[in-house]
């Protein structure tokens, strides 16, 4: 997936996003304009070295830093939980794996957001950098 210029929107909706090959083998990719960036897979494993929600340019050109590689999110209601990260083992399994309940994704005006449905319920999560700064908005 590519996605340039400021204004522009992609969306992709089930089963694409909740299926392995859908939500693992996408990525977005926001920055701050000082050469920081949050980097990910749609499923939200880390599938590569540099994916993380806040590596910071702190000595630019070169110099970043991870930060923030990752949130685990959960959500619990009436006693049960539901895990929504993802993670893919060496035996080949998936646990979690919370990208099954991701519903929709979309890159809206360079803001990713996820769509996870868990029974009746709806859950969303955005990804927003401050332009400009190296740290959370």
């Amino acid at each position: 997936m590519r996605v340039t210029g400021a204004n522009m929107n992609y969306r992709i909706n089930t089963p694409a996003c909740s299926s392995e090959t859908g939500a693992l083998g996408r990525e977005w990719l926001i920055t701050n304009g000082l050469g920081g960036y949050a980097f990910g897979t749609v499923g939200g494993q880390r599938t590569r070295r540099y994916h993380g929600l806040l590596i910071a340019a702190l000595e630019p050109p070169v110099g970043r830093f991870m930060l923030c590689p990752a949130v685990e999110e959960r959500f619990r209601q009436y006693g049960r939980e539901w895990r929504l990260g993802t993670f893919h083992w060496e035996d080949g399994t998936y646990d979690p794996s919370g990208f099954v309940h991701l519903e929709q994704f979309e890159l809206c005006d360079g803001t990713p957001t996820w769509f996870y449905t868990i029974g009746e319920l709806t859950l969303m999560k955005r990804v927003e950098m401050a332009h400009g700064r190296n740290g959370f908005p």
